[in-house]
């Protein structure tokens, strides 16, 4: 008798059993996983552009001000604690910041998180 893997799918993520291989296809590309123990793995969706161009924005409020303070990305890095390349990415909008990282850097940049999240 052969054990069938256990999967619970919920919101996106994918938990499974161990020793098990599946082959998925999401977006045109087929992805294969090795389970080796229980592990939980991220499903891909499409992103919506606006979540790109916003991340963008963002990066650019954070370059914009930490550039009027005459501050360089080492010195933030620094003051915050979070790693320099951790910022160099958030910078370029190509990771979302966690919401401890960006009260460390609004409070290094001497403002409130809300004035990096809104509009200039």
């Amino acid at each position: 008798m052969t054990r069938r893997p256990v999967r619970l799918r919920q919101s996106g993520w994918d938990i499974q059993a161990p020793g098990r291989q599946r082959d998925q296809k999401a977006s045109g590309v087929t992805l294969t996983t090795v389970h080796t123990r229980h592990t939980v793995c991220r499903v891909p969706r499409q992103t919506p552009s606006r979540v790109y161009e916003q991340r963008r924005d963002l990066g650019d409020r954070i370059r914009i001000r930490r550039s009027r303070l005459r501050v360089t990305q080492e010195r933030l890095a620094e003051l915050t604690g979070i790693d320099r390349r951790t910022l160099q990415r958030i910078e370029r909008g190509e990771s979302d910041p966690r919401y401890g990282h960006l009260i460390l850097i609004a409070d290094a940049l001497g403002c409130t998180v809300v004035e990096l999240l809104l509009e200039e």
